[in-house]
């Protein structure tokens, strides 16, 4: 339980930061700490989809190649620093470079989710995505009991 919860802790704090700028720190702890998060996505993913051997064989390969795909695009689409600071033209600059990611990820998810349609019943593709969204929610609900622990008494419970 203990090495769920530090691993969900790692996950979390991936995930609360910009998506486009996770990779652009590519030392040594920081890819450990990836592939710990990608380990404990498996394992959750796994424990809940209850795939068969022949379903296994072929969605495993497929997701990993999708979630390379993405981790390639946030790769190429990451700006880094805050946008906040930007002048006028970077801004726009900025918002533009942001829209054509989405519109990347987009077009990788819609393509991944149609090609899982060969492999899995349709009912499985809907359910990885809800495990997803359950897997990064658990994270995020972990970051912030994790995050309040270490608030002083007085700031607990400020930001929900």
């Amino acid at each position: 339980m203990r090495m769920v919860k530090a691993m969900l802790m790692g996950a979390m704090v991936v995930l609360m930061m910009n998506p486009t700028g996770i990779l652009a720190q590519r030392g040594p702890e920081n890819q450990d700490r990836e592939m710990r998060i990608e380990m404990m996505k498996k394992r959750f993913l796994q424990d809940r989809l209850e795939l068969t051997e022949e379903e296994e064989k072929d969605f495993w390969p497929a997701y990993e190649a999708h979630e390379q795909q993405m981790k390639q695009l946030r790769e190429e689409f990451d700006q880094g620093g805050n946008p906040m600071f930007l002048g006028d033209e970077e801004a726009e600059l900025y918002l533009d470079n942001m829209i054509k990611f989405q519109e990347a990820t987009l077009a990788e998810r819609k393509q991944f989710l149609g090609n899982l349609r060969e492999i899995l019943l349709v009912r499985k593709v809907l359910f990885l995505v809800h495990l997803e969204d359950q897997f990064k929610k658990e994270v995020l609900k972990e970051l912030r009991q994790r995050m309040d622990q270490r608030r002083p008494p007085g700031q607990k419970n400020q930001q929900k």
